[in-house]
């Protein structure tokens, strides 16, 4: 064999083995990243792209967190609901007292009530102008001996009639009224014939006022 042809044999067989010996060490150096938890590659830049944003919306979701409510409440007085029967009975006529109402089988367990009398039964409650609504289940208790209606009514301190109805057995309606601004909330019963209303209860089931008393309104 020609000297140059041997010459160039033996180079090309260098640079093979050179390739080779290159190839080879690149897959152990790729075997040895895979084989190893602690030095695998790091996720690609779109992938921890998505990690920061999602890392973000965590720690923004984490921020949408003060109630409302809460946050609210530092700015004035806090609303509340408070039963009737808790304010103070600054006038009562009659046959008025505070307990158990009745009307077709529901049970009321702090109720204003107006019993039987000749004339007309009341009882009046000091707002003190702190609230702006009335809630109640205004109705005829079942358990009364007699059945004929009676007169209900809602009155402020101006004598301006907020609500009023005739009712007998059976009857009952819930009542919302806006008392913003009263000073004194009366609750009336009377009869509507001349003879009187013996022997009948009505009354005002689990009557509420919504507002924002002060702290010493109702004696604390």
């Amino acid at each position: 064999m020609p000297e140059h042809s041997r010459t160039f044999t033996a180079t090309n067989t260098v640079i093979g083995g050179a390739i080779a010996a290159i190839i080879a060490a690149y897959v152990v150096y790729l075997f040895g990243f895979s084989s190893n938890g602690d030095d695998a590659p790091a996720p690609s830049r779109g992938t921890s792209a998505q990690t920061t944003q999602n890392d973000d919306s965590a720690v923004l979701d984490d921020n949408k967190g003060p109630d409302l409510a809460s946050s609210t409440n530092t700015l004035g007085p806090v609303e509340q609901t408070i039963p009737l029967v808790n304010l103070d009975d600054v006038d009562s006529s009659g046959g008025s007292t505070e307990g158990t109402l009745q009307v077709n089988g529901s049970v009321f367990t702090q109720s204003p009530l107006l019993r039987s009398s000749r004339n007309p039964s009341a009882v009046s409650y000091n707002l003190g102008r702190h609230f702006r609504t009335f809630k109640a289940h205004v109705g005829f208790d079942d358990r009364s001996p007699r059945t004929e209606p009676v007169r209900i009514s809602v009155i402020d301190e101006s004598g301006n009639i907020l609500w009023r109805r005739d009712m007998g057995l059976g009857s009952g309606e819930d009542v919302v009224l806006d008392v913003t601004n009263v000073l004194r909330l009366t609750l009336q019963g009377e009869p509507i014939e001349s003879t009187g209303w013996e022997d009948r209860t009505v009354g005002f089931g689990d009557a509420v006022v919504i507002g924002t008393p002060p702290a010493n309104f109702l004696g604390e």
